[in-house]
């Protein structure tokens, strides 16, 4: 009864934040978190995420994710019991109460708690990857954590008590861990910048620019070259129509997504070792469909996964190396209906009308396709951890589409195992999926336990 409580208190304060978010909800100029010069002198810079890692952090799924819309619990389950396999975990939950939970679940499902540390850390969101900030390490192999400032995917502003809740968990995390946490001025997600570990980072345009509308582009580019220890960015322009913000409006087909951020790249592009870069592509099967708005949408999609294409077929890395550009199929749809009453619902009636003048109706029932990304994979110590659809959207095109993906990472990344997460919709669903959840903290010399 406490823990659901908690829940509901936490998912007011969601609907009051996300009330005054849209357009006019980006901070003023100096809003942005106050950087500091240690990353540049300590030589810091992030791995590519196939270096060995000490462990992966997790956080337990969060209110208002969950129920019939969100199975989002199966999903969690999935990826720990996959990940210790293969490496420690660090999950955060709520408190020692909500500990027991989790710990009753995961060895209902059969997941051995031996490589589980829990870490009471309250947290909004369970996307570790854009809240638990990134770790760096320097040449002296010590890491430490690159603190960005965060404003709920723009659907808060960073000043607000929400954004503000989840803005301190890197520094929560650093802190445990005794490691320093090094302050960066921009407003930014570890979703949106792949690194390849020799100088090189891919970032969407859109999304920084939304982020940090106070700032110009080449300054932005000086702050990720300083924070992530890269000597250049690639710059993209767009991600996939199904990862755009919701506020923004209906998508094509009377469509909504499920908060989406805006393009991060990793719902879309991704480095792999040996300077290959594995980007999405829409095909033919993809256009060719009776759904009006999924032929719109994946048409949308193409132009963008092209342009995208041009940028990266004539790219070179930091030392003037070209990339091999392999094409990864572009996942298929999957909706869900929200019905009024449902948490969610109400949030997403919170920020009615949204930016296109599209007015949410407190008795509507909202059509939701979700964010599925063949790209959304996570690499770890010996594994591959990929998202499989077949079983969630049962049709041959699916199956084929789950054995290519499975080959192609096969191939990219060799002598790993390459794992499919089957439950891997409860994510989807919210937006997010495997790499959202996930944060890797790198092997190093000075990093402890909580």
């Amino acid at each position: 009864m406490t823990l659901r409580w908690k829940t509901w208190a936490s998912a007011a304060l969601l609907f009051g934040a996300l009330a005054g978010c849209g357009a006019d909800a980006a901070d003023p100029v100096g809003a942005a978190p106050q950087a500091t010069d240690g990353l540049t002198r300590g030589g810091y810079s992030v791995p590519a995420q196939w270096e060995p890692h000490a462990s992966v952090w997790l956080g337990w799924w969060v209110f208002p994710y969950g129920g019939d819309a969100f199975p989002t619990e199966s999903t969690s389950v999935a990826v720990t019991r996959a990940l210790t396999r293969y490496v420690p975990v660090d999950m955060l939950v709520q408190s020692a109460e909500e500990e027991a939970h989790v710990r009753e679940v995961l060895t209902t499902a059969g997941v051995g708690l031996s490589r589980v540390r829990f870490h009471a850390i309250p947290h909004n969101d369970f996307w570790m990857r854009d809240t638990a900030g990134v770790f760096t390490r320097n040449r002296a192999g010590e890491v430490a954590v690159v603190d960005w400032g965060y404003d709920t995917w723009s659907y808060d502003r960073y000043t607000a008590a929400y954004s503000q809740a989840d803005e301190r968990i890197d520094r929560d995390i650093a802190e445990g861990l005794g490691v320093d946490a090094h302050r960066c001025s921009l407003i930014h997600e570890g979703g949106n910048t792949d690194v390849d570990g020799r100088g090189t980072a891919l970032v969407t345009e859109t999304v920084v620019r939304r982020r940090n509308p106070h700032m110009t582009l080449a300054e932005v580019e000086r702050e990720i070259k300083r924070c992530y220890g890269v000597r250049q960015v690639i710059w993209l322009p767009d991600g996939p129509m199904e990862d755009q913000a919701i506020m923004r409006g209906m998508l094509p087909g009377n469509v909504l997504n499920p908060g989406g951020t805006d393009g991060h790249t990793d719902e879309y592009v991704r480095f792999a070792p040996n300077n290959t870069i594995l980007l999405a592509e829409v095909r033919r099967e993809d256009i060719d469909r009776a759904d009006v708005g999924e032929r719109q949408r994946a048409l949308v999609n193409r132009q963008r996964m092209e342009a995208a294409y041009d940028i990266l077929r004539r790219a070179r890395d930091a030392d003037g190396r070209p990339y091999r550009v392999v094409r990864v199929p572009m996942a298929e749809p999957e909706y869900y209906d929200l019905q009024p009453g449902d948490p969610w619902h109400d949030v997403i009636l919170a920020i009615s009308p949204l930016e296109d003048g599209t007015v949410i109706a407190p008795t509507q029932t909202l059509r939701i396709v979700s964010t599925t990304s063949y790209l959304n994979f996570f690499v770890t110590n010996g594994a591959v951890l990929y998202p499989a659809y077949a079983r969630g959207i049962p049709t041959p095109l699916s199956a084929r589409k789950d054995r290519e993906v499975a080959e192609t990472l096969r191939r990219a990344f060799p002598g790993r195992d390459v794992v499919p997460i089957y439950d891997v919709l409860g994510a989807n669903r919210g937006a997010g999926g495997i790499h959202c959840m996930t944060q890797q903290q790198p092997v190093s010399t000075n990093a402890g336990g909580l």
